[in-house]
């Protein structure tokens, strides 16, 4: 049987790159490790007080890798302080200039719960 050598060679090509890509993904860390890893550079009161994990549009790829997490923290300002990592590692810590407490007065943090089991429970029901 003759197989063309342009065909062994597109072939080849495309594994190799589904290859690199896969273990690119991979390596790549999950929001959850962010929050973790973000945990190390906020304040007691803001560990685990995760209001918004956002990424940064993504050149030159689909998988995004500027993250950040913003934390709900009772003694800043504004009450939130954001992490931004890229490709895994923490670029800055800042507390923005935006209102993160509605107007109304209420200086709630966000519910305690299990972050997973709510994701989970979200998929289940479409939301």
């Amino acid at each position: 049987m003759h197989i063309d050598t342009s065909r062994k060679t597109a072939v080849a090509t495309i594994c190799l790159l589904v290859g690199l890509s896969s273990g690119t993904i991979a390596g790549e860390p999950t929001g959850f490790d962010l929050i973790r890893e973000g945990n190390r550079y906020v304040g007691e009161r803001a560990k685990d007080k995760v209001v918004r994990l956002r990424s940064e549009k993504s050149v030159g790829g689909l998988v995004p890798n500027i993250w950040v997490v913003t934390y709900y923290d009772s003694t800043a300002t504004f009450k939130a302080t954001e992490v931004k990592f890229g490709a895994g590692k923490m670029l800055d810590v800042s507390r923005p200039i935006k209102l993160l407490v509605p107007i109304t007065g209420t200086a709630e943090p966000p519910r305690q719960g299990n972050l997973e089991g709510g994701l989970r429970q979200g998929a289940q029901t479409g939301a």
